[in-house]
């Protein structure tokens, strides 16, 4: 993946440069965490749901941003008000502190040989092949980069024939650097043809990313500055098999 610098503003991970992170955070709420630990896994929302509107304005300009899902995560570990207020709410909100196993890079969280829609139809991560099918997932890892001059339009390639199209490496990486304070990274996750099949792209709203808990030390939950957190301790206790998941 080419390098793109201008003036420093704006330069996509490469594949051959992992992020190296001891710890990532994500908000989220404790009935999704009950989701997350049953299913082993993590949902991935196509981009038209962002809540940066300024974001979402630009990402829809081309008509394949339906092709394009994310799983938004933060490499902020200390506890910050806004963010708790943005995406949860008081009654059951809280973060997740996903620590690495010493060695492994944050691109290991979740495993690479399929991904599932909301029916369970599985759908293979390039290059591993499911059932044969032409059709897979380009799966990102990405650190997002905050700028006001966005000098790049969201603009994708498309070949009509071939049903399939090229997302540039800054698409769904950029965003104005008043969001500056959330330090976001996301995995991202493209629907496409490949291969030499002629299957038809199927119209999604979700996807799901199964978790790697190999690469994982321990997950830490931790509560909201006003929910009653010893009642609920107790409760995901008796919920939670997996070792790996302790309190703050």
């Amino acid at each position: 993946m080419e390098k793109y610098s201008p003036e420093n503003e704006l330069i996509p991970l490469k594949k051959e440069e992992p992020l190296v992170l001891d710890t990532i955070t994500h908000y989220t709420s404790i009935p999704v965490l009950f989701k997350i630990l049953r299913n082993n896994q993590i949902l991935f929302n196509r981009i038209d749901n962002v809540n940066d509107l300024e974001e979402k304005d630009n990402l829809m300009k081309h008509e394949n941003y339906q092709r394009v899902f994310i799983s938004c995560f933060s490499t902020q570990n200390n506890e910050s008000i806004p963010m708790w207020r943005m995406y949860t709410n008081k009654d059951t909100g809280i973060m997740l502190k996903i620590k690495f196993l010493k060695g492994i890079t944050v691109d290991n969280l979740f495993f690479k040989d399929y991904m599932s829609t909301s029916d369970g139809e599985k759908i293979s991560i390039i290059p591993q092949r499911i059932n044969s099918s032409s059709v897979g997932v380009q799966f990102d890892t990405l650190k997002i980069v905050y700028t006001d001059k966005m000098v790049r339009s969201p603009i994708m390639t498309v070949d009509e024939g071939k049903k399939d199209y090229d997302v540039p490496a800054y698409f769904a990486m950029e965003k104005s650097s008043a969001w500056r304070y959330e330090k976001e990274i996301r995995f991202r996750a493209v629907l496409r043809e490949w291969g030499f099949g002629n299957d038809e792209i199927p119209e999604v709203s979700r996807l799901f990313a199964r978790i790697n808990f190999n690469a994982i030390e321990k997950i830490t939950v931790v509560f909201n500055p006003w929910i009653d957190k010893d009642d609920w301790a107790d409760i995901i206790k008796e919920f939670v098999s997996k070792q790996k998941i302790v309190f703050e």
